[in-house]
Formats: structure tokens, sequence, C-alpha cells
């Protein structure tokens, strides 16, 4: 049984997909537009885009309220204080399921991209912290690596960290982020860097913008898709 998701088939044949998660309270419909903007520009036509829906739960930051949630928020002034540890590992089994789908589908993890929007960055850097498989690419947008030190010593023990060395991220944040600060983007880039060893991260600063994405981000984040999910030649 797959896992509940909008998904845009890929317009030509299939040899890649991006799987990308939605921020606290939205659902994979919010950011569907990403197929519809590559198709607009008639870029990636051989990749199928996967948008997941977050489960329902409650939210202590929103006062206990139910809403789409990859897990629980406790607070966001300090990103490393009082985290919801076991709903980080359950969401990154999660996206680890979509990932095994994809596979089964004959696509392998390294023509496989993820990434997301806050909540959905977060799940989707830590996921790429521990996967035991070389993915195409990562992609976070306004978000940042939770749960840091469990992350970090569960991959180098396990020697998880020199899978995806080299795979590309894109990172991208707004300087007057107000809901994920600028600087706990920045944070999780060194911690990419300097901790994981991750040799291609590429950082994008978007000045003024918030807590949201802009034209000039999302023109970038497709130019970094093609280039990690090359259309692939036949010959007869």
């Amino acid at each position: 049984m797959s896992y509940p998701a909008v998904r845009v088939p890929a317009k030509k044949v299939h040899t890649a997909s991006i799987i990308f998660l939605h921020g606290l309270g939205d659902s994979g419909h919010g950011w569907s537009f990403l197929s519809d903007e590559a198709a607009r520009s008639n870029k990636l036509q051989h990749v199928k885009f996967i948008f997941p829906h977050a489960p329902q739960q409650p939210v202590t930051l929103n006062m206990g309220m139910k809403m789409p949630s990859w897990y629980d928020i406790k607070e966001l002034s300090n990103i490393q204080a009082k985290q919801d540890e076991p709903g980080v590992l359950k969401s990154i089994e999660r996206l680890k399921q979509i990932i095994a789908e994809e596979v089964q589908a004959g696509i392998p993890t390294d023509r496989i991209i993820i990434g997301g929007f806050s909540q959905g960055c977060a799940v989707s850097l830590a996921t790429s912290a521990v996967f035991d498989k070389p993915l195409a690419g990562v992609i976070g947008l306004s978000g940042y690596l939770p749960i840091r030190d469990t992350i970090v010593s569960y991959a180098v023990d396990n020697k998880l960290d020199v899978i995806n060395k080299k795979t590309p991220y894109f990172l991208g944040h707004g300087t007057a982020d107000p809901v994920v600060q600028f600087q706990y983007g920045k944070l999780s880039r060194d911690v990419l860097i300097n901790q994981l060893g991750r040799e291609n991260v590429s950082w994008n600063e978007y000045p003024g913008m918030e807590h949201s994405a802009c034209p000039e981000e999302l023109d970038a984040l497709l130019k970094f898709a093609e280039k990690a999910l090359p259309e692939k030649t036949t010959t007869a």
C-alpha cells in the first residue's frame, strides 16, 4: 500500500523521481505547483513528482491543535530544545518508505531527489544524513537539521556519513524568516559540512524573504534538479 501523496506522473519515460515534503499545517497539494512550474518550461519531463501528505497530529506550538505535521513542535525560538525525537525518527521512516516504493518501481536511489520546505526540509535533511544508499540530491528550503546530535552521532557511528558525502544539496533561506530563523538555516548548513562531511552544499540566501519561497529560489531549485537528474538518453 503506497503512502498518501499527490503523485504527478512523468511526461516522458519515467527515469527519475523527486519527493518533496510540505511544511506544518499544509498538504502535498500546497507544493504540487513545483511540477506545474517544471512542465511550463518543459523541464524534468522524465521525472515523477511525489508530494506526500503529513499525518494529522497534535502540535504543542499551536496549543495542541491537530493539524498535518511531520512531528510535534514544542518551540521554535530554540530549535535544539525540547524536540520530538520519536516523531522525527518516525517521519524519517515514512520518507524511507516512499523512497522504497520508487525503488520497487524501478528507480534507483541515485535517481531520486528528496527535499522539503520548513518541517519537510527538516525531515529531508535528517533522512539524507542517515540514509544507507546514495541519493541524486537533497533540497532544503527555509528549514533546519532537527535532533542534530542524535542524527550526527548515529550517522558517524554507523559510517552512514560517507554514503552521501558527494551528493549535491540545495539549501535556500530568506534572511528575514521570522519562523525558522536565518541563523538556524546557516547552522544546519555548517553541521552538514563540518560534522557530516558533505562536500557539495549550495547555500542560497534571499535578502528580505520571510518564511516562504520566491521566484528566484524556485528557478534555482529547478535548475539544480535538472543538473542532478539529467534526462537519460536511450539507444536502440
